[in-house]
């Protein structure tokens, strides 16, 4: 079996320098909430808050994809592989591969990163074409009978010669097709009654600490968050921080509901990503138990 692999050289640098930057504001904006006074912005901050971290998930998968980016090709079979996104052709099923063409104007690649090429696009010719690939200048097109795909392995020379060898030389085994996406383990998780109920549940324990939280800000002047190590209660502290308790709920939810689809790609470790969902309303409820308490420290 042939491997090849995209650049990953530029995709790796940006998608780490903009992680870094998320952390970075996510950090200063914790450290400016927690040192300012009352009245001074800490819903500014809060707000400067999320903004670094909402991007983080996005990010961190897409450069996991990249990292794990790979073309395989042998007699019986084309692999795509980028991170979730899983695409195995029947070697039979490859029609053409042709080096892009993107100067004519016909097909642009999509909205992208430098160093980070994904989506989909309509060609007038060829209908969509789903873009797996890193670098502009190496993107190769491989037309099937599934659909279209722009890929960009380093050695593109290598892979021509590597289909154009495989096609000639003709397929020992009959390869079904198969397609995974990551909205597929999305539907697929869903269908699973375990799964939905700790999603729901998830969902509705999260919704209703915020409305609590919310409901409970105005009437409040400060509250003390905690105790310190002689169990005396924490330096009080104004009320708005206490959206931080479903903020950091919320938070820590996404986190695991995303392992846990990581996960459940393969059948043997679902067991361990319902374990983590259900792990989350265990999470989510200690969370609700934590601002009882807080309310009623003196």
């Amino acid at each position: 079996m042939d491997e090849f692999q995209p650049p990953r050289q530029t995709g790796t640098m940006m998608l780490t320098m903009l992680l870094l930057l998320c952390l970075g504001l996510l950090v200063v904006a914790g450290w400016q909430m927690s040192q300012a006074a009352p009245g001074q912005g800490v819903a500014v901050f809060l707000a400067l808050a999320l903004l670094g971290f909402l991007p983080m998930p996005w990010l961190a998968y897409h450069l996991y994809a990249l990292q794990s980016a790979v073309y395989r090709l042998d007699r019986n079979q084309l692999v795509l592989r980028w991170g979730l996104r899983f695409e195995q052709i029947p070697i039979t099923d490859v029609e053409w591969v042709r080096p892009a063409d993107l100067s004519s104007g016909a097909l642009r690649p999509p909205l992208h990163l430098p160093g980070l090429i994904v989506g989909r696009r309509r060609h007038p010719q060829w209908g969509e074409v789903e873009f797996l690939a890193s670098d502009a200048q190496k993107i190769l097109f491989v037309g099937s009978r599934h659909g279209v795909y722009a890929i960009s392995p380093v050695e593109t020379r290598a892979f021509l010669a590597a289909v154009q060898r495989v096609l000639e030389s003709g397929s020992l085994v009959s390869v079904p097709p198969q397609s995974v996406r990551p909205s597929f383990v999305v539907i697929q998780a869903w269908h699973s009654p375990w799964a939905r109920f700790c999603w729901v549940s998830a969902f509705l324990l999260n919704l209703g600490l915020l409305l609590w939280t919310g409901w409970l800000i105005p009437s409040l002047g400060q509250v003390s968050l905690g105790f310190l190590p002689n169990r005396q209660p924490a330096e009080a502290v104004p009320g708005e921080y206490l959206l931080l308790v479903p903020i950091v709920s919320l938070l820590l939810s996404l986190i695991g509901w995303l392992a846990g689809l990581f996960l459940y790609r393969r059948a043997e470790q679902r067991p361990l990503a319902h374990l983590l969902w259900f792990g989350n309303l265990i999470s989510n409820s200690c969370f609700l138990v934590a601002l009882y308490f807080i309310l009623t420290i003196p």
